[in-house]
């Protein structure tokens, strides 16, 4: 496994090299599918964040790489729903809300400060402000009239690291209520 991490991991940093060539690549290969449009930023610099260093990419390149996905990430998904900032808590849009709050979240935790952190706040101030409107604290909208329960749990997740990293129990609650209803009426969801 770890020769197999190892190997994702230069390639990563291969293509954080070159960000207009991948983006490119990713317009070609994965925009098919909405979240193709997120997952190929998100993931890597997810997985980057966490990598320990080895004697080909050390930690610091891999965080270099992992900040070029974000970006990537970010602006991306600003092509399409417009400023994250201007995003409210109405906005059925919990995947890309979701896992660009836990992105950030992961990068700050992993990083330090982050030009993202901002746009962190104000994600989960979103999310949180819109699972705490869901009937029973369930699942939130993946797109507009589309909902996924898996889909809520990178936002929950985002929620967790943002009280973390302010040292605040804002979300504590409303995680409490969503774990709640996914051992519940959660189970039964289409």
């Amino acid at each position: 496994m770890t020769r197999v991490l190892a190997r994702l991991v230069r390639a990563a940093v291969a293509h954080a090299a070159v960000p207009d060539a991948y983006r490119d690549r990713v317009a070609r290969e994965c925009a098919a599918f909405p979240e193709g449009r997120l997952f190929p930023y998100v993931f890597p610099a997810l997985a980057l964040c966490v990598w320990r260093g080895d004697r080909h990419v050390s930690r610091e390149q891999a965080h270099a790489a992992a900040h070029v996905f974000t970006d990537l990430a970010r602006t991306q998904a600003e092509a399409r729903l417009g400023s994250l900032m201007a995003l409210t808590h109405g906005s059925p849009q919990a995947v890309d809300m979701g896992w660009l709050a836990l992105t950030f979240a992961v990068i700050h935790e992993s990083c330090g400060v982050s030009p993202h952190d901002d746009a962190r706040r104000h994600l989960c101030a979103q999310l949180q402000r819109q699972l705490d409107d869901a009937p029973e604290g369930g699942a939130l909208f993946s797109y507009p009239g589309a909902c996924w329960p898996f889909d809520t749990l990178p936002a929950v997740l985002a929620l967790a690291l943002d009280d973390r990293i302010t040292g605040q129990p804002r979300a504590a609650t409303t995680i409490a209520r969503h774990l709640a209803w996914l051992r519940g009426p959660g189970l039964e969801s289409a």
